[in-house]
């Protein structure tokens, strides 16, 4: 069973959540993961994440997370930060 804390503190399980919940709280956290990688740092991505993102509209990559294409373009910007390629 996995566990995920809310931003309240507060402890829930995969068993409790509907399926698009979890769905996008899955994406979140694989991107999140993405960012960790091309930040080298868990705190960079976290802040990363939460910050508006001129590429984005102004919107935080973890808000454009929450559906699929989102989450798609929000890999996108990663992968040209990892590659060091203009977005």
């Amino acid at each position: 069973m996995h566990r995920l804390l809310t931003s309240k503190g507060a402890c829930v399980t995969k068993q409790n959540l509907r399926p698009a919940p979890t769905e996008r709280l899955n994406r979140i956290a694989a991107v999140k993961h993405l960012a960790e990688e091309v930040f080298e740092s868990r705190e960079s991505a976290v802040i990363w994440m939460s910050w508006p993102n001129k590429a984005l509209g102004g919107i935080a990559p973890a808000r454009y997370c929450e559906t699929e294409r989102g989450a798609k373009q929000v890999r996108r910007i990663l992968k040209a930060f990892e590659w060091r390629a203009a977005v």
